[in-house]
């Protein structure tokens, strides 16, 4: 990765955040970055990534804080792990089953380093960080000072007494080697459980309805409660699958797992098979476009009044000699442009705004046709 990832026209931040959201769930093992099996990597490990090396720390800082939907999870402390692995080369064209072999490869030349051999972070007291110096300026009109380039992370600390950063993605990693033990599990679909994920929802697009058998453990779950605020569907989602705990618990003959991240995004494996499939759907609603019928529209008064001034039809006066006083001749161009409506802006016709329709499609395994509307 040469560069940062987004679009050029997006925001520094937005590209940053886009940067670090790849590197924390799906490309640490290609780019050599030693992760923990709870998803946390040395705050030093990430910064030497040549695309992050105009990143600071109070930078970093001010993008996880900052994050509207609250990806990252910073923390301060002790890894009492007895081995540190060292962070490798960027693992170049390789696929995950090569990195993965790579990765057994190094287990057998370091067996200390097996996944048993791993303990969780000691929290400690965090060291003052200098702010960033946009959030200094952010009630000011003024723009951003650049930031310091001395302010570098804590270098790894030799002495495990010391401690160090640590960061993560609250969710979404595709690294089979990060558990879910970072992760609150939801086991008993009763008044705790229920209230813990709300009404679960994956949105996507209505176009795709047709060609969805199953929800793959990729497709994220979000809950309609108010703590999900900070994450729920995108906005541009026009088809909703509602998923019930209940009848995920109650799968047989093995329950189908549901965990709930720090930023309150609902998450499940799936099934044995990695999958959700149709038949556990609760509903399915679709958001269908609908433009309303402009003589209905200007009948009910909702319409223009008028979309010319009333100079429609007009007939341009006769050009000829017999029919004109001395000085007021018209060329035969001006005749043309004189005859032509004039049009008026103020009352011109303008586009009706579409509604949208909501329309349940699918509920509890069976299809809806017709389609139920929402009310």
């Amino acid at each position: 990765m040469s560069k940062l990832r987004g679009l050029p026209q997006d925001d520094t931040d937005v590209r940053f955040s886009k940067t670090l959201a790849y590197l924390l769930r799906h490309g640490a093992e290609k780019h050599g970055l030693p992760m923990r099996k709870d998803g946390f990597v040395r705050v030093s490990d990430l910064l030497q990534e040549p695309t992050l090396k105009t990143l600071t720390f109070p930078h970093l800082r001010h993008l996880v804080e900052s994050n509207a939907k609250k990806r990252f999870v910073l923390f301060y402390g002790v890894d009492p792990s007895p081995n540190r692995p060292e962070r490798r080369k960027k693992q170049q064209g390789k696929t995950k089953k090569t990195a993965a072999s790579a990765a057994a490869a190094e287990q057998e030349i370091h067996p200390e380093t097996e996944a048993g051999e791993e303990l969780p972070l000691l929290p400690i007291e965090p060291p003052q960080v200098p702010p960033y110096p946009a959030a200094q300026s952010s009630s000011s009109s003024q723009p951003s000072p650049p930031p310091p380039q001395s302010s570098t992370p804590p270098a790894p600390a030799s002495n495990p007494a010391e401690g160090e950063w640590f960061i993560r993605a609250a969710q979404g990693h595709s690294i089979q080697t990060v558990t879910t033990e970072h992760l609150d599990p939801i086991t008993q679909a009763d008044e705790a459980g229920l209230q813990k994920v709300g009404e679960m929802v994956h949105g996507t697009k209505s176009e795709l309805w047709e060609s969805i058998h199953v929800l793959t453990s990729t497709g994220t779950i979000h809950s309609t409660l108010p703590p999900s605020s900070l994450a729920g569907p995108r906005a541009n989602s026009t088809l909703y699958i509602y998923l019930s705990l209940p009848t995920l618990l109650s799968r047989q003959p093995e329950p189908v797992p549901v965990f709930v991240s720090t930023n309150n995004v609902i998450l499940t494996p799936g099934d044995s098979n990695g999958v959700i499939p149709a038949s556990m759907f609760h509903k399915v609603v679709r958001l269908r476009r609908e433009l309303p019928d402009r003589t209905a529209a200007i009948s009910a008064g909702q319409g223009p009044e008028e979309a010319e001034s009333g100079v429609r039809g007009q007939v341009a006066p006769t050009v000829g000699d017999e029919a004109q006083e001395p000085g007021q001749a018209q060329t035969q161009a001006q005749a043309e442009q004189t005859a032509k409506p004039k049009r008026d802006r103020k009352n011109r016709e303008k586009p009706l705004k579409p509604t949208f329709i909501e329309e349940i499609i699918w509920e509890d395994g069976v299809v809806v046709d017709p389609p139920q509307r929402v009310e």
